[in-house]
């Protein structure tokens, strides 16, 4: 059984990816940007064994556009927004809990580049 596609090209990471679980389900799917090796494109797609969607991470040539995740029940759990203003990078943050009650929305800035807590 394949457990992943994977393309290289010269040792980087390029094109298209994708992961199965042993039961044969997908895993994870996603592309890597044509023109810069190693740098994420587009939208990544990762699921629960079961078949209901864990995460979906959209990036721009590399740089984080937004990021859902959701619980195993299928209730969004989390989604980011990212924006982008010279030096600093505004995440806007919204989390439910897992019967899809909103729980909280925030926004912060940080340096671009910086690790998000």
């Amino acid at each position: 059984m394949k457990k992943s596609e994977e393309s290289y090209e010269d040792g980087s990471e390029v094109g298209k990816w994708s992961g199965w679980y042993e039961s044969g389900k997908k895993k994870f799917e996603g592309q890597y940007y044509d023109d810069i090796p190693d740098v994420k494109d587009g939208t990544w797609t990762y699921w629960y064994e079961n078949g209901k969607q864990l995460k979906e991470t959209i990036y721009d040539q590399g740089a984080l556009q937004k990021q859902t995740n959701w619980y195993k029940n299928g209730n969004k759990k989390e989604e980011k927004i990212y924006t982008y203003a010279k030096s600093m990078q505004n995440i806007q943050v919204t989390t439910w809990d897992k019967n899809g009650k909103k729980l909280s929305f925030f926004q912060k800035q940080l340096p671009i580049g910086s690790e998000e807590n």
